[in-house]
């Protein structure tokens, strides 16, 4: 079994802009470790643990990706995922056209016939930026949720089959298969 993700790619220039207005809001680096800049990604669906045996019917059956128009974007707010009143994910979010909430719906269609069960919760776009395991600051909640986002459109041109495997220092990322859009 491997454990699997799928994910649209981000632009470096919009990455290196993400890390630069999170800089902003904290300017130390030293209390957090951030996610790196190389695995902040847009994931359309984690599929979790799949039989190896049967990864090439999965890419056969996601070539339906490279057929469909590229995606455009814009940055939205800084956010937090909260468990039991305590931040657990500090992301910021993605607007976009209508067409990747239709995505994110076929490719749960597609891949059923592997016995993938769609998510259950709404779709939410995002990048994941840190992994808060113990306080957060509630001085730096409030500055992530009140800060200004500047409007930042931007196109994304790839859709990448990711394994994922869990180490003692964290989660390593490995590219199976990128599907180009048009």
């Amino acid at each position: 079994m491997i454990r699997l993700f799928i994910a649209l790619k981000i632009p470096s220039a919009i990455v290196e802009k993400v890390i630069e207005l999170r800089n902003e809001i904290v300017v130390t680096n030293s209390l957090f470790k951030w996610e790196p800049a190389d695995k902040l990604h847009l994931t359309l669906k984690f599929i979790g643990e799949f039989p190896e045996e049967k990864l090439s019917e999965l890419i056969h059956s996601l070539s339906f990706l490279n057929h469909l128009p590229k995606m455009r974007l814009k940055l939205g707010r800084f956010g937090f995922f909260f468990s039991k009143k305590d931040p657990r994910i500090l992301w910021i979010g993605l607007n976009s056209e209508k067409n990747l909430v239709e995505l994110v719906e076929k490719l749960n269609r597609e891949i059923s016939i592997f016995g993938i069960e769609p998510e259950v919760r709404k779709f939410k776009a995002h990048l994941t930026l840190l992994r808060i395991k113990n306080n957060f600051p509630g001085e730096l909640i409030k500055k992530f949720e009140e800060y200004d986002v500047p409007e930042l459109s931007f196109v994304s041109e790839k859709i990448i089959l990711f394994k994922s495997e869990l180490k003692p220092s964290g989660s390593v990322y490995t590219e199976i298969k990128s599907f180009d859009l048009n």
